[in-house]
């Protein structure tokens, strides 16, 4: 078995893709999805964007044949929409079941895997037969998924030391960061969060195994 982690450009052909183009500051997270028939219905969370124009836009797309608001406020949203997708039946024809949530920004999705290096080389390649751009960012023997962070969470996590937020009393506040990044503050504490979530799995992790072995 193998760790991998692939950057996996969208074709436009998917709705999830094109949304997050439309929104590239935004964060566009994949939380679940399932095979209904021939088709794939994803539960989606987005923050940093208006809500009611991500509403819009589904409901205008040929393409989104079902679309059902889970949780609303002002600036995030939880959806779950039906649509066709060649990406999720990429995956399935290659036995590699992604791991989720999945991260796309701007078009690019943060895609995590754990399965053999056959399986692996069949995802990438029916990926590519559909359309997308794949690079490999990482590729290790074992499940250690949780020592790496995404590139955005990474930036983040790393300004927000930097800068302070971590120190008492702090020197830095969400707000900030949003105007570093570009992006509103309710979406730095959402990949804050993440980061913060996915580095403490890892020291906890390399903790216990540490533990275990001594």
């Amino acid at each position: 078995m193998v760790y991998a982690r692939l950057q996996v450009r969208f074709p436009e052909s998917l709705w999830i893709g094109r949304l997050s183009r439309m929104y590239p500051s935004a964060t566009v997270t994949a939380l679940s999805a399932l095979g209904v028939d021939d088709d794939v219905v994803t539960l989606v969370s987005v923050t940093g964007a208006p809500p009611a124009e991500i509403v819009e836009l589904a409901r205008s797309d040929p393409a989104v044949t079902e679309f059902d608001t889970v949780a609303r406020t002002a600036d995030r949203l939880v959806f779950s929409y039906r649509t066709r997708s060649t990406i999720y039946r990429a995956a399935e024809r290659s036995g590699v079941p992604p791991v989720y949530p999945i991260e796309v920004q701007d078009g690019w999705a943060d895609i995590e895997c754990n399965t053999s290096r056959s399986a692996l080389s069949a995802f990438v390649t029916e990926l590519e037969s559909e359309g997308g751009v794949v690079e490999v960012t990482a590729l290790s023997d074992g499940s250690n998924g949780n020592a790496l962070l995404t590139r955005r969470q990474r930036e983040m996590l790393t300004a927000a030391y930097d800068r302070g937020y971590y120190d008492s009393p702090r020197r830095c506040s969400t707000a900030d960061l949003a105007e570093l990044f570009d992006v509103a503050p309710s979406t730095v504490s959402d990949v804050l969060r993440r980061a913060e979530r996915r580095a403490l799995g890892s020291v906890l992790a390399e903790t216990a195994s540490r533990d275990h072995s001594a």
